[in-house]
């Protein structure tokens, strides 16, 4: 699913109109990186003053960016209507006339009502439809727009041109807010401009250091501080689901010959080579982190040992088989596992995957043991 938006309780009510325009129904509402509470799309259009709206743009202007709509006949039948709905993003249906006048309105509300109570689908749209229904001429200000549907049960409004009143189009209440959001941000355009400029400059600071802080500058991989807080993060899961999770911990065999032997520059492409190998072959729920110099850390969520030693037996033959341009023949990896169980920290978990690589290293290196 894609994520919510979130916005911080101390921004301004108009930071969150984008997110309506882009048809998100609830926002997150944080304070200090934690859920405050959530807000729907009608709780914050409700509470935007109209008085900010300007008087001077007719919504007819606006209908370059209203939403794709979707027509049927008096004579469609609930079926041939539902069979539309997958196929649109839309949230209403307009009954047309022969004349394009809008005669009635069917929303996916009223389509969900309809299947819970067993409507027959041979159900004619003019037995089922809204109607009559509300509309304003395209004339009709944007404020005026808005204080009309400000008190409805609907949050779209019909609208049709003025003299032949024929249909002009379907426009929302977070379209209106949105445009007059908009007519009011280029008042301020030049101040505005100025400020995002800095604030650009901010969040790319910020962004340059949150991944200074997070991830190895080698790699690319998280580095160890990362890792312990993802870890801290899976173990309270652990611990309240009881699922399996297995540590890892990987270690680049005769290392200290490949940088003898070739050099540090080679050395590092190995670590680099190694990372990569191991990154993009690795599940999405899984974590992977570099621990410190040749040394990798590996967290197998929802994993046993069995599982772990397959996984783990899959990277050692692929980093096997890996080239490095100048550089050793053959590059193998040690690797040691253990299970986390219910009185484990990292410390422990690590000491015992540890002693599983040591044990790796030991009987001949380039093999996979996991910690009895």
């Amino acid at each position: 699913l894609e994520p919510l938006p979130v916005i911080d309780r101390n921004s301004n009510i108009l930071d969150t109109l984008d997110h309506i325009k882009n048809n998100y129904e609830v926002i997150c509402i944080v304070e200090k990186d934690e859920l405050f509470g959530i807000a729907t799309s009608s709780d914050i259009l409700a509470s935007i003053d109209p008085q900010i709206i300007l008087d001077n743009t007719e919504i007819g202007e606006l209908f370059k960016i209203s939403r794709s709509n979707l027509f049927c006949s008096k004579e469609s039948t609930l079926r041939e209507i539902i069979s539309l709905i997958p196929k649109n993003s839309t949230e209403s249906i307009l009954i047309l006339d022969n004349d394009e006048k809008v005669v009635g309105i069917i929303t996916t509300k009223d389509i969900n009502r309809f299947i819970f109570e067993d409507y027959p689908l041979t159900s004619k749209a003019k037995e089922i439809m809204t109607t009559p229904v509300e509309t304003l001429p395209s004339t009709c200000t944007i404020n005026e727009a808005i204080k009309f549907i400000k008190n409805k049960p609907f949050h779209r409004v019909v609208v049709t041109d003025t003299e032949t009143k024929k249909f002009v189009g379907l426009i929302t209440q977070a379209d209106l807010i949105s445009q007059s959001y908009a007519k009011w941000s280029q008042i301020v355009k030049d101040h505005f401009l100025e400020l995002e400029e800095i604030v650009n400059i901010f969040k790319n600071k910020n962004k340059k250091l949150s991944i200074l802080a997070t991830t190895d500058t080698l790699t690319g991989v998280y580095n160890r501080r990362m890792f312990s807080d993802l870890f801290d993060q899976n173990l309270s899961i652990h611990k309240r689901h009881g699922e399996h999770i297995c540590i890892a911990l990987v270690d680049i065999d005769n290392f200290k010959t490949i940088n003898d032997t070739y050099g540090h520059s080679t050395g590092d492409k190995v670590i680099k080579s190694v990372a990569s190998s191991i990154g993009s072959n690795l599940r999405t729920s899984d974590i992977f982190a570099r621990w410190g110099g040749e040394e990798f850390i590996l967290l197998l969520n929802h994993t046993d040992e069995e599982k772990a030693y397959t996984i783990c037996e899959k990277l050692r033959k692929i980093i096997f088989d890996m080239k490095i341009e100048n550089g050793p023949k053959e590059i193998s990896c040690s690797f040691g596992i253990s299970m986390l169980n219910d009185q484990d920290d990292l410390e422990s978990v690590f000491k015992r995957a540890d002693t599983a690589m040591y044990e790796a290293k030991k009987s001949g290196k380039n093999k996979t043991v996991i910690f009895n």
